[in-house]
């Protein structure tokens, strides 16, 4: 079974080390809004990398698949990721 634990229902928290654009906020990709959420997370234009950006959930998560899309727009692009987890 695949559940979004990013809904707002699971209480996931989200921060990110670099300002966004405005109506691009991180706190767009765990919002209840819907238009919030379609919206997504942009940094600023002028923002170099890399780009922190942590998401917790207050119980542990056993993850099996993470969907990300990566396409950018607005002249910005996505060379690398790279994901890390721990437990605490």
């Amino acid at each position: 079974m695949v559940i979004n634990l990013c809904l707002p229902q699971f209480r996931p928290r989200i921060h990110c080390n670099k300002i966004s654009a405005d109506g691009y906020e991180v706190e767009n990709l765990i919002s209840e809004d819907l238009t919030k959420r379609s919206h997504g997370f942009r940094t600023e234009y002028f923002i170099k990398p890399p780009v922190y950006v942590t998401v917790s959930f207050p119980f542990n998560v056993e993850i099996c698949r993470i969907n990300i899309d990566l396409t950018a727009g607005g002249g910005q692009n996505v060379t690398g990721l790279e994901m890390y987890t721990s437990a605490s």
